[in-house]
């Protein structure tokens, strides 16, 4: 397996282990919708080092599988490629590309697809960029 496709499984690893230790009230190993609801307040996720402790390496290993030419930056057809794998519909990935490409330079920094990731999982604004990049996420 690449190191690249092995740096993100690790990556979800260890972020199912920190949620299971900080969710998993009952000990059985899994998160219920309840403890998840109830924990998420005070998650790994929303605390203000825990995006840069548990979520900021899985951006950055996605970053790794996703920027396929090693230039550092995700092109349009590298983003397509993303959004198709992640299971969002191809025809929002221009759209949600330029709406992630902030500095409107053609392409997504690392610091631009992790700034997407934090919003995703931190804002409570419903609107935020952040949330195209798993594609549209309206409930219909």
């Amino acid at each position: 397996m690449a190191a690249a496709a092995v740096a993100v499984r690790e990556g979800y690893l260890a972020l199912w282990r920190a949620l299971v230790a900080k969710m998993d009230a009952d000990g059985d190993g899994r998160i219920s919708e309840e403890e998840f609801l109830t924990s998420v307040g005070r998650s790994i996720v929303v605390r203000p080092d825990g995006f840069d402790n548990h979520l900021r390496p899985l951006a950055e290993a996605l970053m790794g599988l996703t920027d396929t030419d090693g230039d550092e930056q995700v092109s349009p057809n590298e983003f397509t490629a993303l959004f198709g794998a992640l299971g969002a519909a191809g025809g929002d990935a221009a759209h949600a590309f330029s709406v992630l490409d902030r500095d409107g330079n053609g392409h997504l920094s690392t610091e631009e697809i992790i700034d997407a990731i934090r919003e995703y999982y931190t804002s409570p604004d419903p609107d935020a960029p952040g949330n195209l990049l798993f594609g549209d996420l309206t409930v219909r």
